[in-house]
């Protein structure tokens, strides 16, 4: 579930715990979701006295070589997805990256959506 830095940092910047989750377009998030959610934010009070940041990511609609053989997945896809594309592997990496590292060191108990706004849609439908 969690994973920290393995490059060699400072002690502080290693200290950055991330889990990954997925989202989906609905009101409300499968128990399991939500529970890494409730996790997530839990773990993040009770480790940030000693310095220690607890994040999630929470991707969307990836591309990778499954979803490229699938016939059907780009059409759903810009049907589904506000920004109409999925998105890369890299994109999803540059976000456990910015939060594994200093620049993040003040961002604790978040869980960041990369799903195109899949999520803010889910939250305009209520």
């Amino acid at each position: 579930m969690c994973s920290s830095t393995t490059s060699p940092r400072t002690a502080r910047e290693r200290k950055r715990p991330t889990g990954e989750r997925s989202t989906s377009p609905t009101r409300s998030p499968p128990p399991s979701k939500a529970g890494l959610g409730g996790l997530t934010r839990s773990l993040a009070v009770e480790v940030a006295r000693r310095g220690v940041t607890v994040n999630a990511v929470a991707p969307g609609l990836v591309e990778t070589d499954l979803t490229r053989e699938l016939a059907h997945f780009e059409s759903s896809v810009r049907r589904g997805v506000p920004m109409g594309r999925p998105a890369s592997l890299h994109e999803v990496a540059a976000c456990v990256r910015f939060l594994t590292s200093g620049d993040a060191s003040y961002v604790t108990g978040q869980t960041i959506n990369v799903d195109g706004g899949l999520a803010a849609m889910a939250l305009s439908i209520d």
